[in-house]
């Protein structure tokens, strides 16, 4: 009986664990960050390394997470950079993420 009681557990535990792994969603994103995010990205369109930096402050996050996280119209930041004419701020966060642009452009497919 025990083992019955104990294995229906087990499987009550990993259906409920399971169920709320698949539910976790992207919800909405609060218009203060999407504003900061935004700023950012216009930022990295400017071309001008200063207005960059202070952006990324405002936005309260660093160098490596905008790398990785952000997308300024479906383009990474750094491709973004390079293809608004801003070579200067696509330098400064090449060389914040560890790699330079010739590797960054050859990992692009």
């Amino acid at each position: 009986m025990n083992k019955l009681i104990k294995l229906s557990v087990v499987a009550f535990s990993a259906q409920l664990l399971l169920s709320t792994a698949t539910e976790v969603n992207a919800g909405p994103v609060d218009p203060t960050v999407e504003k900061r995010l935004v700023a950012v990205c216009t930022a990295i369109k400017s071309g001008n390394k200063l207005s960059l930096k202070r952006a990324i402050k405002r936005a309260h996050l660093n160098e490596r997470a905008i790398i990785e996280g952000l997308k300024c119209n479906g383009m990474d930041p750094i491709t973004f950079a390079m293809s608004n004419g801003a070579p200067k701020n696509a330098d400064y966060l090449a060389k914040r993420s560890g790699k330079d642009n010739f590797q960054l452009a050859a990992s692009k497919p």
